[in-house]
């Protein structure tokens, strides 16, 4: 009886493995009488996607150059940086500024928290503006004991050809400026 039993196990599974085997050779046969056409289209679509890629990704290379350059310039900081020393009077800051652009203006948010005094809180909004000036954005760091935040972003000219101080409020206390970070 396991004679039996075995047996038929193994001519199952062998017809099995041959039925495998024979699909396969019937498939590399297919493979080997390809198309001239079809083999055409098929690099026509990996150039088109090929290319399509590309040209998204020297967007995107562009866009993050772009922004990763400096574009506030040192008039601008210089004007923030009075600012801060006419509006910062206690342990935190928050200020908002528009610096004239040629065709865009640059939408600038600076704010430092829970600095241990009025001197520290000033040098931390300094520091910020100056990494700022040097091109950096979306900035989240510790300067001076002072928890600090700091974007900026383009919004249209405001045709005045000045730059304006904004506001002074904490109810956008850690909010960056929508659109002010470019990712990888």
């Amino acid at each position: 009886m396991k004679v039996i039993v075995l047996t038929s196990i193994y001519l199952f599974f062998g017809s099995l493995v041959l039925g495998i085997k024979s699909k396969a050779i019937n498939d590399i046969n297919d493979i080997n009488a390809y198309d001239p056409k079809s083999l055409e289209r098929i690099q026509k679509y990996y150039q088109v996607g090929f290319d399509d890629g590309y040209k998204k990704c020297e967007a995107h290379k562009k866009e993050k150059l772009f922004y990763s350059q400096p574009h506030i310039t040192k008039d601008g900081a210089e004007f923030i940086k009075s600012k801060i020393n006419s509006e910062c009077f206690e342990t935190e800051c928050n200020l908002d500024f528009s610096l004239f652009g040629d065709s865009l203006d640059i939408l600038v948010r600076i704010q430092c928290f829970d600095c241990p005094n009025l001197k520290a809180n000033q040098n931390c909004m300094v520091k910020l503006t100056e990494l700022m000036e040097e091109g950096e954005n979306s900035i989240e760091l510790n300067l001076f004991k002072c928890t600090s935040f700091g974007s900026w972003t383009f919004v249209p000219s405001n045709d005045e050809g000045e730059h304006k101080f904004l506001k002074e409020s904490s109810d956008k206390r850690g909010i960056h400026l929508p659109n002010s970070n470019i990712k990888d």
